[in-house]
This record gives C-alpha cells, sequence and structure tokens, in this order.
C-alpha cells in the first residue's frame, strides 16, 4: 500500500506540475477568455466581511489578476502578498497594477497546494483555483496554519460537474478521459470544518454560455491553460478531436452555436479566534 500511494502522490504531482507549465504559457490569453473567472472573482469580493479591518491579505493563484484588482479596491488600506506558481501569470498580474497599487503588492512565485509563508495574514483568498488541487483538507489546513486567530479564508473554484455537456463526452469510450478536476461544495464544506474552520458563506451557481462552436469552446478552454489531459500513456489523436467537435457540435447546439455549463461555487470561512 506505501508503494500504491508514492505512486498517486507522484502521478499528482505530475499532473500540477503539467497543469503549471499549461497556465504559463496562457498568461498572455488568460485574461481576454476568462469572463466567467472575472465574475467569480467580482462575485467573491462582494461576500468577503469588512470587519474587522484587514490589514494582510494573501492570494494564492492570482493568475493574470482578476480577483488582484478587486482586492485591491475592497481594502484600500491593505498589504497583499500575491502569488502564483507560474511565472509569466505573475509578471501579466504585476504588469497591469497601477502605480500606486504595485506599491502595496508582494509578488512571490508559490505552489499553493501547499502554501508556507513565514507570516500570518488577516485574509487568505484564492480564486478558480483550488479547482486543480487534489488533496483540497490539506490545502485547508495549510491555509488554518497561516490565518491569524479571526482571519478569513475566501475561496471560489469549480464543481466536479463543471461543463457536464463535455464531460459527458470525454468520460465515455472513444476518448475515455479521466474523472475532471474540481471538487463538489458539499464535500469542500466538510473539510473546511475538518481543518478547523467556521463557515460563513457556502453558495453554488451554474452559468450557462454559449460559444460560437465546440472548436471555439476548447480553443478559449486551451487558452485559459485550463484542457485537461487525457490518461497516462494516450493522446488525443487529430481523429478523435475531429469525432469530438462534431459530437459536441451535433449534441449541444443552441441557435447559432452551443452550450457549455459552468458550475462555480463560494466558501467564506473563518479561523475562530481562541477562547
Amino acid at each position: 500500500m506505501e508503494g500504491t500511494s508514492s505512486q498517486m502522490g507522484q502521478g499528482q504531482s505530475k499532473r500540477s506540475d503539467w497543469q503549471a507549465r499549461r497556465f504559463d504559457r496562457a498568461a498572455g490569453t488568460y485574461e481576454r477568455v476568462t469572463p466567467v473567472q472575472a465574475s467569480m472573482a467580482r462575485r467573491l469580493r462582494s461576500l468577503l466581511p469588512i470587519d474587522p479591518p484587514v490589514e494582510r491579505i494573501l492570494e494564492l493563484g492570482c493568475g493574470t489578476g482578476h480577483f488582484t484588482r478587486e482586492l485591491l479596491r475592497a481594502f484600500p488600506d491593505s498589504r497583499l502578498t500575491v502569488t502564483d506558481l507560474a511565472p509569466s501569470m505573475l509578471g501579466f498580474c504585476a504588469d497591469h497594477l497601477d502605480e500606486f497599487d504595485r506599491q502595496r503588492v508582494d509578488l512571490r512565485i508559490l505552489d499553493a497546494r501547499l502554501p508556507e509563508v513565514d507570516q500570518e495574514f488577516d485574509l487568505v483568498a484564492s480564486s478558480s483555483v483550488v479547482q486543480w488541487f487534489p488533496d483540497l483538507g490539506g490545502h485547508f489546513q495549510a491555509c488554518f496554519r497561516l490565518l491569524a486567530p479571526g482571519g478569513v479564508l475566501a475561496v471560489s473554484a469549480f464543481c466536479k460537474t463543471n461543463f457536464p455537456e463535455l464531460d459527458s463526452l470525454l468520460s465515455a469510450p472513444p476518448w475515455d478521459f479521466p474523472e475532471p478536476p474540481g471538487h463538489f461544495l458539499v464535500d469542500a464544506c466538510r473539510l473546511a470544518r475538518e481543518s478547523g474552520f467556521e463557515i460563513l458563506v457556502s453558495e453554488e451557481d451554474s452559468v450557462e454560455s454559449i460559444y460560437a462552436s465546440a472548436r471555439e469552446f476548447l480553443r478559449a478552454i486551451g487558452q485559459a491553460g485550463a484542457s485537461r489531459a487525457p490518461r497516462e500513456g494516450r493522446s488525443m489523436t487529430r481523429n478523435l478531436l475531429v469525432q469530438l467537435l462534431e459530437t459536441y457540435d451535433r449534441s449541444f447546439a443552441v441557435g447559432q452555436g452551443v452550450r457549455a455549463t459552468w458550475r462555480p461555487w463560494f466558501l467564506v470561512l473563518r479561523k475562530e479566534p481562541k477562547v
């Protein structure tokens, strides 16, 4: 069993490193093809408590800065430590901050899966990130340790049933992809409580988007760095890709385009002060 666990851990690490490289390459296109992620950042910001005052903020997986800019607007007197594992994403985020905001931000390359920072924070936050983390419980526990008593963890992410249309095809022959990334909100809530958090906000949503074609939809996913890898030892051949596009166009046509359903969720958690 120990050997099996080690192999699983190595496999998860390889997938995570592969995904980090995908996001690094997508830095130049991510901002343009992620309106849903931008709306998630705005909604998560609207759910944040404003009392007590927040002085020290850690953002995990900043990407191109959708949520960074929301945090800077929401907390004009706070200092932010803004992090991402992909250097190009971090660079894009920095380049699109104005001079005043740039002075309030400390930019760092950091692996958000199990973050380690030698500092306590009043708010730890991430938007559209943790769906890629197999060990969500371990992530919550690491964030719990980074928070000052009374501090808040704010998270938005995608459910495992994100893109149900696409997954209904990819999970079946001839594609037979592994199960999609993501976590169900009920599981995230359970893991949050097990990590010691009080749940302040727990919400989920369903957002239907229309794309011109399956090709445009998959291109947008790829340009966001969010493509899924096939099973190890297999590849998406040109013939399989063409078959996937044709099947998607035929199965999920809506008017002059095709449907794709996003399923985000939102959690705001508190580390209760010690009595």
